[in-house]
């Protein structure tokens, strides 16, 4: 699942997605411009996603994209050049 934090990244979201599917890789988002983090998350949870990737202000300024494990708690970060390939 493709998330994000802040605002006005709806765009940036669908790049992702875009990449993702290009790749062959399942991948959703809540079609929301700006969801509120605990709806992203509850869905994840519901729907059995393991893993969601996390997009804000600061990682589209870095190239990066933050990615939350759900089945091992744990998290890190993934260039995006490098995001389909890791995923």
């Amino acid at each position: 699942m493709v998330a994000q934090i802040g605002k006005n990244l709806t765009a940036e979201r669908f790049k992702i997605l875009g990449e993702l599917w290009k790749n062959g890789i399942a991948a959703e988002t809540l079609y929301n411009d700006n969801p509120k983090v605990p709806k992203q998350i509850q869905y994840a949870l519901d729907t059995g996603i393991p893993l969601i990737l996390w997009i804000g202000e600061d990682e589209v300024a870095k190239g990066i994209v933050k990615v939350k494990s759900l089945n091992h708690h744990e998290e890190y970060f993934i260039d995006r050049s490098e995001l389909a390939a890791k995923v």
